[in-house]
C-alpha cells in the first residue's frame, strides 16, 4: 500500500509569489484550486500504484496501454475555516487505500488544513475503453489493514447510497411527507392557486413570492422560488486544460463548478465571503473533450438559517451536431449561519427530488464531520 504514496509542497505562505495565485477576495485560499492539485495528485498515486516508481516519469505514460479516469469524489471536508492572516505552506499527500477488480479508492489530505477527500480511479484499456483490472493491494501493517477495510467500507456504501437514490426508487413516506408539509405551507393560498396554474409565469410576472415562515430550525427566514437561484455559464475547453489522455482535466472541471456554485450560494445569501463547509459526492459520467462547450447550470437545492447547498451540472454541447449531454454532476456546502438566511421552494416534482436530495446530502454530511470533528485524528492535524 505505501508503494503509491505522493506528495506535493504547496510554499503558500513563504513563497509570495504563490500566494498571490491562491488568494481569494477574502484574503483566504481559493478553495477550486486546491480541488484542481487533489484531483492530480489522486490520479499520480493511482498511476503509481500500477506502474511503480517509474511513474514520477512523464515519459512512462506516453507508452502505456492503458489509462486511468476519476470516476467519482467521495467526500471533502473542510473540518476548519480558512481565515485571513491563517494561511501556511501546504503538504499535500496521498496514496491508495483499496483496489477493486478495476476500480481503486485514493484518500488525499492535507497538512496545513485539516482536509480529507476520497478520489475512485478506474483502468481503462486503451484500444477497448473496457475495464482492465489493476493489481491488488498487498498490507502490511495493521494500520494497512485498518485503511483496507475502511476504503472496502466506502465502497459498499457507494453500492447502497447508489440502490436507493432518487433516480431509481421514489422517495420514503417521510420524505414524501416533508414535500407535501413545504407544498402546503409555503405555497400561496395552502397550495390552491399553484395547482389552479396550468403553467408558471415568468419570472417578470409573478405577483406573488412564497409564503413566510420558519425553518426547521424555527427561526424566521425569507422563502424564494428554487428556479429564481438558478446561474449558468458556457465556455469552451481548450486544449491547454486537458489530461494526458487528450480529456479535459477533472480538476479544472471540479475548480469551474466550485467557483458557480460559490457565485450562486453568494448570491442568494447576498453575502461576499461564505466559510466552505464540504464538496459531496462529484460522479464523472462522461469525459469531457477539448473543444466542446461547457455548459453549467448551478442552483440551491436546500437552504436555511444555518447551511446553503449548491448542486451544478455540467452538459457538454458538440456544436458540430447539437448533441448535449450531462457529463458530470457536483454538490456544495456553504456555511450560512449569521448571514441572511434564504430558504428555497420548489415548483415541479423534479425540483422536490433535488429538495430532497439536498436534504438527504446534508444530514449525511453533519453526520461525518461530527464524526471526524471528534476523532483524535483531526485533533492531531489541528496541532500540525
Amino acid at each position: 500500500m505505501h508503494d503509491s504514496y505522493v506528495e506535493l509542497m504547496l510554499p503558500i505562505l513563504s513563497q509570495p509569489s504563490m500566494l498571490e495565485q491562491y488568494t481569494n477576495v477574502a484574503g483566504g485560499i481559493r478553495n477550486g484550486k486546491l480541488m484542481e492539485h487533489l484531483d492530480s495528485l489522486a490520479g499520480s498515486a493511482a498511476y503509481k500504484h500500477i506502474l511503480g516508481p517509474t511513474a514520477d516519469s512523464p515519459s512512462s505514460l506516453s507508452s502505456i496501454d492503458f489509462y486511468l479516469v476519476t470516476a467519482a469524489v467521495e467526500r471533502m471536508d473542510l473540518l476548519h475555516y480558512i481565515k485571513q492572516g491563517d494561511i501556511h505552506d501546504l503538504r499535500l499527500s496521498g496514496n491508495v487505500i483499496y483496489t477493486g477488480r478495476s476500480s481503486m479508492e485514493v484518500t488525499v489530505q492535507m497538512v496545513g488544513l485539516p482536509r480529507t477527500s476520497r478520489f475512485t480511479m478506474v483502468c481503462r484499456d486503451a484500444a477497448t475503453h473496457k475495464a482492465r483490472e489493476v493489481n491488488p493491494l498487498i498490507l502490511g501493517t495493521p494500520e494497512e489493514e485498518a485503511l483496507y477495510a475502511l476504503g472496502k467500507s466506502h465502497a459498499e456504501s457507494r453500492k447502497v447510497t447508489q440502490a436507493s437514490s432518487l433516480s431509481r426508487v421514489p422517495p420514503s413516506q417521510m420524505e414524501a411527507q416533508a414535500v407535501h408539509d413545504m407544498f402546503l405551507s409555503r405555497h400561496p393560498q395552502g397550495g390552491e392557486e399553484f395547482l389552479s396554474s396550468t403553467f408558471v409565469p415568468a419570472r417578470g410576472q409573478r405577483a406573488h413570492v412564497p409564503s413566510a415562515g420558519k425553518d426547521e430550525f424555527g427561526n424566521e427566514i425569507e422563502w424564494v422560488w428554487m428556479e429564481d437561484t438558478v446561474v449558468e455559464s458556457c465556455q469552451v475547453m481548450f486544449p491547454q486544460d486537458r489530461n494526458v489522455h487528450g480529456k479535459v482535466f477533472g480538476g479544472y472541471l471540479m475548480r469551474l463548478a466550485y467557483e458557480l456554485a460559490f457565485a450562486t450560494a453568494s448570491q442568494h445569501i447576498q453575502k461576499r465571503t461564505l466559510p466552505f463547509l464540504s464538496l459531496d459526492n462529484i460522479s464523472f459520467k462522461l469525459p469531457v473533450p477539448v473543444g466542446c462547450m461547457l455548459k453549467l447550470k448551478s442552483g440551491v437545492g436546500y437552504s436555511d438559517s444555518k447551511v446553503v447547498h449548491i448542486g451544478v451540472r455540467a452538459n457538454v454541447l458538440d456544436v458540430t451536431t447539437g448533441e448535449e449531454m450531462t457529463t458530470n454532476e457536483f454538490w456544495f456546502t456553504w456555511d450560512a449561519e449569521g448571514s441572511g438566511a434564504k430558504g428555497v421552494v420548489p415548483r415541479t416534482y423534479e425540483e422536490a427530488m433535488t429538495w430532497l436530495e439536498s436534504r438527504r446530502r446534508l444530514a449525511m454530511g453533519a453526520e461525518i464531520r461530527s464524526i471526524r470533528q471528534g476523532s483524535t485524528e483531526f485533533q492531531k492535524m489541528q496541532h500540525h
